[in-house]
């Protein structure tokens, strides 16, 4: 099981994705993030992930921690998700050797987003947070090639 992060920049109300040029994902649109290294906090993965991936800084103040999302392929689990929501942020994204092509994609209406360039299960989990508000605890279970959710559930909590 890999430990990584998943960053929801948003500018007002709209969402920073980009496309993933390698890694989990490659050629999907996504949101900067990616692994926790060794001896790294969650949240400070986060804020490294973002500048690597789009070039933007944060700082670790303007993290929140809004989710953990557990993904199994194929009943293996495979990545635990610590999700990061920054409600506002400065600078523009970049295109960088790990992300390209980043828009802001507006939600007002949470189905105007490119789910359908996105993971299959960023529909179910991803409207929770940006629509509902909500703090969860997910766990999404796809086929072997991640193309299908074979289940989905999750549960509200508060982190700190």
């Amino acid at each position: 099981m890999k430990r990584v992060t998943i960053c929801l920049l948003c500018r007002g109300k709209k969402l920073l994705i980009g496309i993933k040029k390698r890694g989990p994902g490659v050629g999907k649109r996504n949101m900067p993030g990616g692994h926790i290294e060794e001896l790294e906090d969650a949240k400070s993965s986060a804020k490294r992930e973002i500048l690597e991936e789009s070039g933007i800084e944060v700082k670790e103040g303007e993290l929140k921690q809004v989710a953990v999302v557990g993904f199994y392929f194929d009943g293996k689990y495979v990545f635990e998700s610590c999700v990061f929501l920054v409600k506002d942020f400065v600078g523009e994204a970049k295109d960088t050797d790990e992300m390209e092509d980043f828009n802001l994609y507006p939600f007002d209406n949470i189905n105007d987003l490119p789910f359908d360039e996105m993971w299959v299960a960023d529909r179910l989990w991803i409207p929770l947070i940006l629509r509902d508000g909500k703090e969860i605890y997910a766990v999404v279970n796809f086929n072997a090639d991640g193309t299908k959710v074979e289940n989905f559930s999750y549960k509200e909590v508060k982190f700190d």
